[in-house]
């Protein structure tokens, strides 16, 4: 379900503008968790509607900082749209809950160091795996010093 509300008009120059707003409750997939997160979604714009990637380059020099929407056709497609302003409303981070039970355990190091509240056994600590910087902590700890 989104909800919106567009309003169309002229600029102060003649150029054809939209002013909106547009909400959305949406399921996205979580990158830590992989789990289905429901957020909100809301995003407010102002933009101006160019019939031409020509016109809209001219436009996008005059007036900095003002959004330029590019159509193609002589319509405006309200719901492609729409669509973009949702796409570009979207949250960088899905999960917030840094408590969430769906987290998956972190460890670091040969010894299995926990970087998360959940303690991993010493048994599912995984000694094949390759640790790439474990010289430059051993290079850190000792002050730097050149051992070769």
């Amino acid at each position: 379900m989104v909800s919106t509300e567009l309003t169309f008009g002229l600029d102060d120059q003649g150029r054809a503008m939209v002013k909106g707003s547009v909400a959305a409750q949406v399921k996205l997939g979580c990158h830590r968790c992989e789990e289905m997160v429901a957020r909100q979604v809301d995003a407010t714009f102002t933009a101006l509607i160019a019939f031409s990637e020509e016109q809209a380059d001219k436009w996008d020099s005059v007036a900095s900082g003002t959004d330029v929407v590019v159509v193609a056709s002589p319509n405006v497609n309200v719901v492609e749209l729409v669509e973009d302003e949702l796409l570009l409303a979207l949250p960088d981070r899905v999960c917030v809950d840094d408590d969430c039970p769906h987290k998956p355990s972190m460890y670091y190091g040969s010894e299995g160091k926990v970087t998360d509240k959940e303690a991993v056994p010493e048994d599912d600590v995984d000694d094949t795996r390759r640790f790439p910087f474990a010289g430059l902590k051993d290079a850190m700890e000792s002050g730097g010093e050149d051992k070769t």
